[in-house]
């Protein structure tokens, strides 16, 4: 079991002063169960907090036991929200990508779905509905299947394009250095840049995304 996400609790062993309610209510999961937190006081931070120019540990890793020694984190750096991103690495000996690899899809949107009813009606004649309950149901399975492939195309699923562009490659670079440097200098000026660039990355974003699911839609 992996559970990760902004949970923003605090507890001493994450490097806060104090708890908060979430800190105790994952402490008490914890003690209760068998489920682990991955983070520490010791490990790097994911959050600057824009206001007071503080370091936080708000995004956590939980897991299971029977995984933990198998799972590593690391804190890596920025690439559009103002949280680190945590990559979560889990040591397998089989790994099973493979079977997904190649896996097709329907595509709804282009079946032929008169053709599928006169397939489907057709094989369904075709049926003994006397037999074994099991064995009618896999013959009805098969005739829809078959129906199917006839009248609705699939293949693999077309390749994702990002909404990342060029613009916002910079501001987020931008924001990068810009961050080490109020994380190294934590004053009013390297504050307020920070801040500056991380409401202009939030916006870029924004825009991005709504021109990608335009381009999207205007495709399809």
């Amino acid at each position: 079991t992996i559970i990760a996400g902004d949970f923003n609790a605090h507890t001493p062993a994450l490097g806060y002063k104090d708890y908060n309610k979430r800190g105790r209510d994952i402490e008490d999961l914890c003690n209760s169960s068998n489920l682990t937190v991955m983070q520490s006081s010791e490990t790097k931070p994911t959050l600057l907090h824009r206001a007071h120019g503080t370091n936080s540990r708000p995004d956590l890793t939980i897991v299971s036991a029977d995984i933990i020694n198998a799972t590593t984190i690391t804190v890596l750096d920025d690439i559009g929200s103002d949280h680190l991103p945590i990559l979560i690495s889990v040591t397998t000996k089989q790994l099973r990508s493979s079977v997904y690899r190649n896996r097709k899809f329907w595509n709804f949107r282009k079946a032929d779905w008169p053709l599928f009813e006169n397939q489907t009606n057709i094989g369904m004649d075709k049926i003994d509905l006397t037999g074994n309950i099991d064995t009618v149901f896999a013959n009805i399975c098969c005739k829809i299947l078959e129906a199917a492939r006839k009248a609705i195309p699939n293949g693999n699923t077309r390749k994702y394009k990002p909404y990342w562009n060029k613009d916002l490659e910079k501001a987020v670079m931008d924001r990068r250095k810009a961050r080490k440097q109020a994380e190294k200098e934590p004053n009013r000026v390297n504050k307020t840049n920070y801040n500056r660039l991380t409401a202009k990355v939030r916006l870029l974003i924004k825009a991005a995304k709504k021109m990608q699911v335009a381009r999207h839609v205007s495709e399809t």
